[in-house]
């Protein structure tokens, strides 16, 4: 995940898979301001990540 610690977390618990597809879905969070960063985890639809 390019040093992203969020996608790296994010992976850990349901998949690298997943990660792509939230991606896909939601946007890219890396680069973004702390506020857009959190919006995109709570995106999330896996109880784990």
């Amino acid at each position: 995940f390019k040093g992203s610690y969020i996608l790296t977390f994010a992976g850990y618990n349901a998949g690298p898979a997943r990660v792509d597809a939230w991606i896909r879905d939601y946007g890219d969070p890396r680069g973004k301001p702390l506020e857009a960063v959190i919006d995109w985890i709570e995106r999330i639809p896996y109880p784990n990540a």
